[in-house]
């Protein structure tokens, strides 16, 4: 197929040039299998998946990881093609789920990501954005939704404000601001810190929303969740291990940061602050968020809502969902533990929701 052939090109492209960069060095002994992870943006809310890549987590449990940059909505064709086996990108994801694309939600890193709207010198309040060009991803996306809960939060009417649609790394989006394309943008750390210091002014954040709107996770097709199980349990449990170590070792959490982005000491030090209240303690998310995120897609996607009407608390309670939590709680055990699981497969969320047949396309 055509769309396949592409999408073959783009993976083989990516590779060859992120994979020296975010593959961590050392050689790895012939019995390591690759495993193919994709994450759409070089930024902090990736650092826990960069973190278990660079301190070895992914060795310890048999695989090299080959980190691939990728636009989001090229990886869910790439995740169920095969052409990748996991994937970091959330909000593409779970669309693409919500749709009918044959795949599972397996974690969740960021539960209240730390976007924040950074505005050019003059303008002090999300108030002020009315009338004013505001960049971010296309609705549906995780900063989009997260500058829109901000704006709602605020009182300020989506229709009063203009969005001017980016992608692309950090430096790609602080230009759109610098250049005077926009008034304001959305983003993460370290573009808050390193704008603030040119003299923008950081008017919102995450603090500034009640419920969070996940930007990170970990995503597998149902056909490798079917084949390789096992496989599945270990990347979720290198995973978690990088989120434990971020958010119980600081100091180490910082050098590491400030290496990967070529970031000074004090830069990655203030954008650690900024980023750790967002992650998820254990990989999963409350009820409230996951309640959230479902019905603002049923909006924006246009699907029926009542097949998405789920009571969260009555399925954590179903039998197979006890299996699914009692494999590991990440929050009662201590960094280092080995996560020993006898379950079939992990499923930190212990959500239910996307084990019911997928909802009909309505388009």
């Amino acid at each position: 197929m055509v769309m396949h052939s592409q999408i073959c090109i783009r993976v083989a492209a990516v590779i060859v040039g992120a994979a020296f960069a975010l593959t961590p060095t050392g050689s790895y002994g012939a019995q390591e299998e690759k495993v193919i992870i994709s994450y759409s943006s070089r930024d902090f809310a990736f650092l826990p998946a960069h973190v278990a890549a660079t301190k070895g987590f992914f060795r310890d449990e048999g695989f090299e990881p080959v980190m691939v940059q990728m636009r989001p909505p090229v990886a869910a064709p790439a995740l169920i093609n095969n052409e990748i086996q996991y994937t970091t990108t959330f909000g593409s994801i779970l669309n693409a789920i919500m749709q009918g694309v044959p795949a599972k939600l397996l974690a969740v890193i960021t539960e209240k990501p730390p976007y924040y709207i950074v505005a050019r010198p003059g303008i002090k309040s999300v108030a002020e954005l009315r009338g004013k060009k505001l960049a971010a991803q296309p609705r549906g996306l995780s900063d989009r939704i997260a500058a829109e809960a901000i704006l709602e939060s605020k009182g300020v009417d989506l229709k009063d404000v203009q969005f001017v649609t980016i992608s692309g790394d950090l430096p790609v989006r602080m230009s759109v601001l610098i250049s005077g394309l926009a008034d304001a943008v959305c983003l993460l750390p370290p573009g808050p810190v390193l704008l603030e210091r040119d003299g923008y002014r950081i008017i919102a954040g995450p603090n500034d929303v009640k419920v969070g709107s996940p930007t990170m996770g970990l995503s597998t097709s149902n056909q490798r969740l079917a084949e390789k199980r096992s496989e599945v349990k270990r990347v979720i449990r290198a995973l978690v291990r990088g989120l434990r170590f971020v958010r119980d070792r600081r100091d180490d959490t910082v050098a590491i940061m400030a290496q990967w982005l070529g970031q000074k000491p004090d830069i990655a030090s203030k954008s650690y602050d900024l980023v750790l209240p967002g992650f998820s303690s254990d990989g999963g998310i409350s009820d409230a968020t996951m309640q959230a995120i479902v019905d603002l897609r049923v909006q924006t996607l246009g699907l029926q809502s009542q097949r998405h009407s789920i009571n969260y608390a009555t399925l954590r309670r179903c039998a197979k969902c006890r299996r699914n939590l009692s494999c590991i709680d990440p929050r009662i055990r201590p960094y280092g533990d080995d996560f020993s699981c006898t379950a079939s497969y992990l499923l930190p969320i212990g959500y239910c929701l996307f084990n019911l047949p997928p909802p009909t396309p309505t388009f």
